[in-house]
């Protein structure tokens, strides 16, 4: 135990970004552990009317999203209370390229009165891997 503190002690700086590194690696695992597949996801816009919300920049949305999707760029979320409202009432589900910007955007849209909110999982990289159809444009 003694030669334990004396590692920290003589490597504070390897034993500092070890620690970021962990809570990096960690957090990143707690938000891609929930969420629903591309596959789940189609079956709940099938049976119970879910909403896609992408929040892509609009142009990387009017490349390819999934069909039927909002878009609601992640940087403008936060004055988006109004028109995120009527969603309130059915499920939502979130997504974006790859999944990482998700998991923030759904909090926000929940801080917006909206509860029912799921990811996608890998996001549209997911949902392309599954061959599932995209549209272009708006």
């Amino acid at each position: 135990m003694e030669q334990l503190g004396e590692f920290i002690i003589n490597h504070w700086i390897l034993v500092t970004l070890f620690i970021l590194v962990s809570v990096a690696f960690l957090t990143n695992l707690a938000r891609s552990m929930g969420g629903v597949t591309p596959n789940q996801a189609v079956t709940m816009m099938n049976k119970n009317n879910a909403v896609v919300i992408d929040v892509r920049p609009e142009k990387d949305f009017k490349k390819g999203h999934i069909i039927g999707s909002k878009n609601f760029p992640a940087s403008t979320l936060p004055q988006m209370k109004g028109k995120l409202e009527k969603f309130k009432d059915g499920p939502v589900l979130v997504c974006c390229q790859s999944g990482n910007l998700s998991a923030d955007s759904a909090k926000k849209i929940r801080e917006h009165g909206v509860d029912n909110v799921e990811l996608i999982k890998g996001g549209i990289f997911a949902w392309e891997q599954e061959g599932l159809p995209l549209e272009t444009g708006n």
